[in-house]
């Protein structure tokens, strides 16, 4: 453990890994009481402990938990950690006793889940959007829906937040197109959906794990080009325009926008009691009228790519349609705050939306 060169070197079950004070996916000192962190998701990686049993004394000695019940007859132990309780037994896949030495083992993945040790040791962790759909499943926070073959990971719980002034509501859904979690909104307030070019404030996950997302929790978008940004945020600018620049592209606004509707069909037919995964291009035409106003598919995923060329503001047709904003007594703030969120609802501003037709329609 060299404190000079900021790098640990740690041996587990046989393996050696040197880590460096460098990146929150990797270790880190904090200065609050000098101690090494590591993102955790990794180190059970890095040292091979999916699927191995560690002693559990071992590991909530380490966690500065307690045992509070040890039944030996009755083969159930008790832990506490971090005003967390769990009750193990022993059969198979969970905890068991080996003979050998009369001492529980727990499996370490599954353990450090029990006890959400990833709020703990690794906030950052809440970036990663395949890890937050599986934590949130386990915790019973969102459910799994599959549409024509496409896994959807729906939120349970109503998500509000402040668009600039407005509040407004809806359910978070993530899924996973080009082999990245990607994040959208179906709104509760109105028919539609707002696809973030950006982030919140406070961490939308990091809240919903260790508060949940109360009444009295104000949240805030902030995309690339907003006003005062927040210092949580400003390492991140660089993945908010990358959002932008994602959708920006004409074949992955298409690709996005088509598993969106298909999704938003899939929402419709639940309520008639009978799940459809499949639809015709006629049928997600409908889907689009329904939930933007957009007349057509095409329509409906050449705005979400609209929204995004506004907001980089680097081609004509984003300077005509700024310029037009900006004739109707917009300022530049409000313009860019206008288009930091690809928001598509029903009723939407006819003038806006024909503009938008004409110039990236089919």
């Amino acid at each position: 453990d060299d404190r000079n060169a900021k790098t640990v070197t740690v041996e587990v079950k046989g393996i050696n890994k040197t880590y460096g004070d460098r990146s929150w996916r990797a270790a880190f000192i904090d200065n609050t009481d000098h101690k090494w962190y590591f993102y955790f998701p990794d180190f059970i990686t890095e040292f091979n402990l999916q699927d191995k049993y560690l002693k559990l004394e071992t590991l909530v000695e380490i966690a500065d938990g307690k045992i509070v019940n040890d039944d030996r007859n009755a083969k159930t132990v008790t832990v506490e950690i971090n005003g967390i309780s769990k009750t193990y037994t022993d059969h198979v896949g969970t905890p068991f006793i080996d003979g050998t030495n009369n001492k529980w083992y727990v499996i370490y993945s599954e353990f450090l889940m029990d006890f959400k040790f990833y709020i703990y040791f690794a906030p950052k962790i809440f970036r990663d959007y395949k890890l937050v759909a599986e934590i949130a499943v386990r915790e019973g926070l969102a459910t799994v829906h599959t549409v024509d073959g496409q896994v959807f990971y729906e939120f349970n719980d109503e998500f509000v937040w402040d668009n600039y002034g407005n509040n407004w509501t809806g359910m978070i859904v993530l899924t996973a197109i080009d082999g990245d979690m990607n994040l959208f909104i179906r709104r509760n307030d109105v028919n539609g959906i707002s696809i973030p070019f950006g982030f919140f404030e406070p961490d939308l996950f990091q809240t919903l794990f260790t508060t949940g997302w109360t009444e009295t929790t104000r949240f805030v978008f902030y995309h690339y080009r907003s006003n005062g940004i927040p210092l949580s945020l400003e390492d991140r600018k660089g993945d908010m325009e990358k959002i932008a620049t994602y959708y920006a592209l004409r074949t992955n606004s298409e690709r996005a926008g088509l598993i969106i509707l298909k999704y938003l069909g899939y929402v419709e037919s639940l309520e008639t009691g009978i799940p459809k995964t499949n639809f015709t291009n006629e049928e997600l035409d409908a889907i689009a009228g329904r939930w933007s106003g957009s007349s057509g598919r095409s329509n409906f995923c050449h705005e979400i790519e609209a929204h995004a060329d506004l907001l980089l503001d680097n081609d004509i047709r984003a300077n005509a349609v700024k310029a037009l904003m900006m004739a109707r007594g917009r300022t530049e703030e409000d313009y860019y705050n206008s288009v930091g969120c690809a928001d598509l609802a029903f009723g939407d501003n006819n003038v806006d939306k024909l503009a938008m037709d004409i110039l990236w329609g089919p």
